[in-house]
């Protein structure tokens, strides 16, 4: 899908427009491209300045922060204190109320045979390389 998105935004242009006209492209492709790129730099920005976040990475030069309400418009990158304790893990939203649409959209491809060997988080006693900040309480880490 990373060598082929151009072609996925060409098809999905050509389908707004057979369905409306020109603005349709415009909010359906331009637009969306604006507010995603915007929610990617968001995260960079704020998400790797201190703030609230569960774990700390012993070792690591760079320390991430969880950024509350952003889940839907960053696609769920906005938890990236969980995605730097746990990078091999598709799962971002950790907690209930971690709202992970991404998470969702990656199970649903996995039901119809698109994706396959979805990462989660590691056990939590294989995470010897984290320093815990906060308590844990009814912290989903797995499927």
């Amino acid at each position: 899908m990373e060598a082929t998105w151009p072609l996925h935004l060409l098809i999905l242009a050509l389908a707004l427009y057979m369905m409306g006209d020109v603005s349709f492209v415009v909010w359906g492709v331009a637009v969306w491209v604006a507010v995603s790129v915007t929610s990617h730099w968001i995260v960079t920005y704020f998400a790797h300045n201190p703030g609230p976040g569960r774990w700390q990475v012993k070792g690591a030069a760079v320390q991430a922060s969880n950024l509350e309400r952003w889940g839907f418009l960053t696609h769920s990158e906005c938890w990236h204190n969980n995605h730097h304790a746990f990078p091999e893990s598709a799962k971002m939203g950790l907690e209930p109320n971690q709202l992970d649409p991404s998470w969702q959209l990656l199970k649903f491809l996995a039901r119809c045979h698109l994706v396959k060997n979805l990462g989660v988080p590691r056990e939590l006693g294989h995470c010897n390389d984290l320093e815990l900040n906060a308590p844990l309480d009814e912290v989903s880490y797995q499927k």
